[in-house]
């Protein structure tokens, strides 16, 4: 056998840069399409992330979306209490514990002066009214405590909201936050890009309107719906 039958070295190591580069390229086209420039986070390749930034979130999709919360958050509820050793509980008291459970994502402690507050020694002996005081003293969105806090004590659920006023009042609270830099309040982080198109589109799918914070080239791609394109045009060539 002649000794040009052999693969040299860098033969070997041409093949390896092909094997991964193809399996690179493999791994983004399984995603359908590759990350926007800019965007950070969860790439913006899988369809149904691009369907809700280019057609936005109606009414009847975020209340589906909340019912699927509401269900993680009860079951989240559940299980603290059954690690407390409760085993009955008011439905009032249930219904402002998964409120707060849906927000907070914990309903063991309460944060106030800087420090977490246990509240599970309550939730064992049945004291809902301790833990509710605690709860209403809670310094994170201390409105929505107080509410919460009522509806545990009180059986006081507040008036019926209209759905138009609250997606009017969710549009405007958005958009002032977005104006303020402050979309993300709790972890102080900047407003994505992902973010922005979203609000945008849903600002337009709401009012027919271009977001008033947005600049006109992103206000422009969530009326004209065009965001798969530019997903799709970010990727390529690919090597084989």
């Amino acid at each position: 056998m002649s000794t040009g039958t052999f693969l040299s070295e860098k033969d070997f190591a041409d093949f390896e840069k092909k094997v991964t580069e193809a399996a690179n390229a493999s791994l983004t086209a399984n995603k359908a399409v590759g990350d926007i420039p800019g965007l950070t986070g969860k790439a913006a390749s899988d369809q149904k992330v691009i369907e809700t930034l280019t057609n936005g979130i109606s009414p009847e999709k975020a209340n589906a979306m909340l019912a699927t919360d509401i269900v993680r958050d009860e079951t989240a509820v559940r299980k603290t209490m059954t690690s407390a050793g409760v085993t009955k509980i008011p439905q009032n008291v249930f219904d402002g514990l998964v409120s707060m459970q849906n927000q907070l994502g914990d309903v063991t402690y309460a944060y106030i002066g800087g420090e977490k507050i246990d509240l599970t020694a309550f939730y064992k002996v049945g004291d809902w009214d301790g833990a509710a005081s605690l709860i209403a003293a809670d310094e994170r969105d201390r409105p929505r405590r107080q509410r919460e806090a009522a509806m545990i004590v009180g059986n006081d659920y507040g008036p019926e909201v209209d759905e138009t006023v609250l997606i009017d009042r969710g549009l405007a609270d958005t958009t002032e936050l977005i104006a303020k830099g402050k979309l993300n309040v709790q972890t102080g982080d900047p407003a994505t890009n992902q973010q922005l198109l979203a609000a945008s589109t849903n600002y337009f799918g709401q009012t027919g309107k271009i977001l008033p914070v947005q600049d006109f080239a992103l206000g422009s791609l969530a009326s004209d719906n065009e965001l798969e394109t530019l997903v799709k045009q970010s990727v390529g060539p690919w090597p084989y």
